[in-house]
């Protein structure tokens, strides 16, 4: 079975092993089926070829895709760009994807979404999210309740979707 690229942006060690640890227990991943990247410490290797993951998960950082690219530090510029480099391949070839804070940022923005801190930001705090009637009819979905505590926390968010984007679930902040 092929592993899952699992891509990371945050520079502090407690942060991203608490994420990374997240990815593998939430999602049911062994480590040993995983292949981590920490962009803040290099860079992509020659020849990465995503028909060798199972699918590609991105994850949060301290930057944000709407961020001014004239302030963006360097190492978060270049991480950036090189998940960007991937998204035009993850799409044709539909590779599986999550992406997570940064990495729905990503997404949203290289399918044509608008990304900005204008209105959906949320402070760090559990908030009751519902699925939608769209998300109701979604297989991803299957057997969540129609309503169910998660964790937020994000200072962007996508304003609109991309075209031919679906709307899964909301919350009172985040509609």
């Amino acid at each position: 079975m092929k592993p899952f690229l699992i891509l990371q942006l945050r520079p502090e060690d407690e942060a991203s092993d608490g994420e990374f640890r997240a990815f593998l227990e939430k999602g049911g991943l062994d480590e040993g089926r995983t292949r981590r990247i920490r962009l803040d410490r290099q860079t992509l290797p020659a020849g990465l070829s995503l028909a060798d993951f199972a699918g590609v998960i991105v994850g949060g950082g301290p930057g944000c895709v709407s961020d001014d690219p004239a302030e963006k530090d360097p190492i978060e510029a270049r991480a950036e760009a090189e998940i960007m480099g991937l998204m035009p391949e993850i799409t044709r070839r539909d590779v599986p994807f999550l992406g997570c804070c940064y990495g729905i940022g990503i997404l949203a923005h290289h399918l044509g979404g608008v990304v900005s801190k204008a209105r959906y930001g949320e402070p760090v705090m559990p908030v009751p999210c519902r699925v939608t009637p769209e998300g109701q009819k979604d297989p991803l979905l299957k057997g969540l309740p129609e309503v169910f505590n998660a964790l937020v926390g994000h200072k962007e968010a996508v304003q609109y979707l991309p075209p031919k984007c679906v709307h899964l679930m909301v919350s009172e902040r985040c509609p």
